[in-house]
């Protein structure tokens, strides 16, 4: 049974159905809310686990002030890659893990909400994840920020239409790394408070929340079946953490 460290960056934003799914193939978690104030190890050897997950949030991923814990997270990141031990980022994790491997991130055109098919490059489409996935595979979105240049040396595996822009980058791999912009942990309660919280906030009318949070409960079952894909084949894949 293999030790998973997760790390948490807001009360919004747990590991949810990737922690249900991760305790399914008996991986022991070790959850740290750096939000709440939780130390985060900045080495391997000093976490003692055999792989990371960095989990999203609403702060944007190059501020330290916000993310006190950011820098931490950035050296954990890059150790574990260094060592070849399994790290996934999700959102705002996909985003710290750019950034620990030397890639930029920034604004993106426009605020993504709602399920995204995963479009994947040739390189993705040879993934071990991203190219087991449904040929209609989608992930929720919830974001502002974009990984806007990959790392160098890393393998773009899909991307994300940005109407008229240039494409985003939804997915990336370098090495035992693995980042992914979408949400494939979802469930309609965190989906539901994402969608309070932008009403509150003005970020969304009325009208606008209901055909979001109708469009995810359509969306639900599909999204949460990709995600399940995407976390079994991380973890059949990925070296030092084993699967039932």
């Amino acid at each position: 049974m293999n030790r998973i460290l997760v790390i948490e960056h807001a009360d919004s934003c747990p590991v949810a159905r990737i922690g249900e799914w991760l305790l399914d193939h008996g991986a022991i978690l070790d959850v740290r809310r750096g939000h709440a104030g939780d130390p985060v190890p900045t080495t391997m050897a000093e976490a003692q686990a055999d792989g990371v997950v960095i989990m999203g949030g609403p702060q944007d991923s190059w501020d330290d002030d916000a993310g006190t814990w950011f820098a931490a997270t950035r050296s954990l990141a890059a150790d574990a890659v260094r060592v070849g031990a399994p790290v996934l980022g999700i959102c705002l994790g996909h985003q710290i893990l750019a950034l620990a491997l030397g890639g930029s991130v920034g604004r993106g055109p426009a605020t993504q909400r709602g399920a995204r098919p995963i479009t994947a490059t040739e390189a993705g489409e040879k993934d071990p994840v991203i190219g087991a996935l449904e040929p209609d595979a989608a992930m929720l979105h919830w974001n502002t920020d974009l990984v806007l240049t990959a790392p160098e040396g890393a393998t773009v595996l899909a991307t994300i239409d940005l109407a008229g822009a240039e494409p985003g980058i939804q997915a990336f791999r370098q090495g035992s790394a693995l980042g992914l912009q979408g949400h494939p942990e979802v469930t309609p309660a965190i989906v539901q408070q994402w969608v309070d919280d932008d009403v509150a906030a003005d970020r969304l009318s009325a009208s606008q929340a209901a055909a979001l949070s109708a469009a995810h409960g359509r969306d639900d079952q599909q999204l949460a079946r990709t995600g399940r894909a995407i976390i079994d084949a991380w973890l059949a894949t990925s070296g030092g953490i084993a699967s039932k």
